[in-house]
């Protein structure tokens, strides 16, 4: 679908009913970001609850949440395409709000993990469509609105981290979160079905092609950029999920251990706000590249480090270096293939989440096992292995433009 064509179905749309529709889909990334950082921010207290170490639970259960997240960014992509994103994204919310309540109920390990996989898929399909729906909606100011779609994802991850360390202080339960995360879902859901959003050809289209003919056809274009976000992912996974298991090895308490997320996420909102204002002209792969340059060197850096307030500074540092690098890869993957953007944002998402999966069952293993300085060690090399892949991407796309 090309530019002007989406432009004109913007302009048709009325201004109140354009601006709740981005609203939503921006505000639905927060919801995201909770469902994801929820976990390792109340992991001390499910954790023991369910006779298990904080590492442990956060280890097993945040890879069993991405698996549903991975598998619904490829289906939920495809999907979206096919049918539409507005009944997507309401799928996805509602989802979200069965998983939270599952967690509540919860009297087992394995039925919080159904929970975990349900409130996964649901983020999986939130993240990947309400990504696409954005560049639908703003296919000129792209880099603009995938840098803002993150910044609503930071302030919801710092939003958890001081809510529950502030809360837990004061005696509020884990469950109680879960609850006031799957009302927010719902609260979202209805924003979506007051929204509105480009009806692209594939969705009307009789002869539509199969999902996995979309896919085929997207490969060629787009899997250097997606190696490069899942070394990206694999990494800042790691970074988040266990920054508070990290800190307290160098001897922090449990509150400055939480908050650690806050602080990391704060850098990057800093980092994103500066990324929005790149002219949508501006060739992706430069900034690209210099962001998993900076982010390798603030990772080996940490080998460095002698008490938990220097390895919180280097963390904020790494926050700061890693900022643009997802959503300016997702735009430059979803402008570059509008006609499935759906598709190919799902295709990005989903191998990117995928890192969600293994690091912590590898990374998150090593700091299980008190070795940090390897963990950032092999962190800094996946950002050098990133560097590689954006700079054989932009000798492709020269290659491709003469």
């Amino acid at each position: 679908m090309k530019y002007e064509q989406i432009q004109q179905e913007n302009i048709e749309m009325s201004t109140e009913r354009r601006f709740l529709s981005t609203f939503t889909s921006l505000f639905c990334i927060t919801l995201f970001a909770m469902t994801a950082n929820m976990l390792s921010a109340l992991a001390y207290k499910i954790g023991p609850d369910f006779g298990m170490s904080e590492a442990k639970f956060v280890k097993w259960t945040f890879s069993i949440q991405f698996t549903g997240f991975v598998a619904m960014c490829f289906l939920g992509g495809s999907a979206s395409d096919r049918f539409g994103k507005r009944a997507s994204l309401l799928v996805c919310s509602l989802l979200i709000a069965l998983g939270c309540l599952i967690w509540i109920a919860a009297p087992t390990l394995w039925v919080l993990y159904v929970g975990a996989v349900i409130v996964g898929m649901g983020g999986g399909m939130l993240e990947s469509v309400g990504c696409a729906v954005l560049n639908d909606l703003h296919p000129t100011r792209s880099k603009l609105f995938m840098n803002l779609s993150q910044i609503f994802y930071c302030l919801g991850a710092i939003g958890v981290g001081f809510a529950v360390g502030f809360l837990s202080k004061q005696g509020v339960g884990w469950r109680w979160f879960y609850g006031s995360m799957g009302a927010l879902a719902v609260l979202v859901a209805v924003g979506f079905a007051y929204s509105r959003f480009p009806v692209k050809e594939s969705e009307t289209s009789a002869d539509t092609s199969t999902a996995w003919e979309r896919v085929l056809e997207l490969i060629p274009n787009i899997w250097l950029p997606t190696l490069a976000i899942f070394l990206y992912v694999f990494g800042e996974t790691a970074v988040y999920a266990f920054a508070p298991t990290y800190l307290k090895q160098l001897g922090a308490g449990d509150q400055a251990a939480t908050l650690s997320i806050a602080v990391f996420w704060g850098a990057v909102v800093i980092g994103r706000i500066g990324c929005s204002f790149l002219p949508q002209k501006q060739t992706y792969e430069p900034v690209i590249g210099t962001l998993f340059l900076l982010s390798a060197i603030a990772a080996f850096c940490q080998n460095f480090v002698t008490g938990w307030g220097s390895g919180l500074a280097l963390l904020a540092l790494l926050g700061l270096a890693l900022s643009g690098t997802w959503p300016l890869i997702v735009s430059m993957i979803t402008i570059r293939n509008m006609k499935y953007s759906g598709t190919a944002a799902g295709i990005a998402v989903g191998c990117g989440a995928l890192g969600c999966v293994f690091s912590p069952l590898t990374l998150g293993t090593i700091f299980d096992k008190g070795h940090p300085k390897l963990a950032f060690s092999l962190l800094g090399g996946c950002f050098v292995l990133g560097l590689v892949c954006i700079i054989l991407t932009w000798i492709r796309e020269q290659r491709r433009q003469r």
